[in-house]
């Protein structure tokens, strides 16, 4: 992607935005905005185990709403199962995700500063994520993939010029998906 000014740092030129800024953790020589691509969701290969199980819950479920005589459950049970199916095949799609000024923009949707109450950085070396507390009702955690070669030193402290830093855990519905690997 590349740097467009001596102000934005992008993850992928890490080296050369260090040598540029000669920035140290701690030394206030933060750019004007931090940017990076990252893919949406972590991707998963799922073998035959997989879809066996998936199949095997949907006739399990399904055979029970057969049973109890609710064939709109049997059928809703199906035509979720096909959509899993066809998400599973799916490959993530690249996001971008920029820390700005005026507040953190993931593609085209940009989440002021003021809309957001929290930051966590998950200390992980793989699968690093920023886990964001929102204000909003309806969305109230904002989970963003780092990239591994992203300074994590250079996100919190850009972060914390914006919105305070408080340990959190991540959601429990990603921590599903994660464990059923999707």
């Amino acid at each position: 992607m590349g740097m467009d000014t001596a102000d934005t740092y992008d993850a992928a030129s890490d080296d050369e935005f260090d040598q540029a800024l000669n920035y140290e953790p701690g030394s206030g020589a933060l750019p004007q905005s931090i940017h990076w691509d990252a893919p949406e969701y972590t991707h998963h290969e799922r073998g035959r185990d997989w879809y066996w199980g998936l199949g095997i819950g949907v006739v399990a479920f399904s055979g029970i709403g057969i049973y109890l005589h609710d064939a709109l459950f049997a059928a809703l049970i199906i035509i979720g199962a096909i959509a899993v199916v066809i998400y599973a095949m799916r490959t993530p799609n690249m996001m971008s995700v920029e820390l700005g000024i005026r507040g953190i923009k993931m593609n085209n949707q940009l989440y002021p500063y003021v809309t957001l109450d929290s930051y966590w950085v998950t200390p992980r070396e793989h699968n690093r994520k920023i886990i964001i507390r929102s204000r909003k009702k309806l969305m109230p955690w904002i989970v963003i993939p780092v990239p591994d070669d992203a300074d994590e030193h250079m996100v919190r402290e850009f972060l914390l010029k914006h919105v305070r830093e408080e340990q959190h855990d991540e959601p429990l519905v990603d921590v599903l998906m994660d464990r059923l690997r999707f």
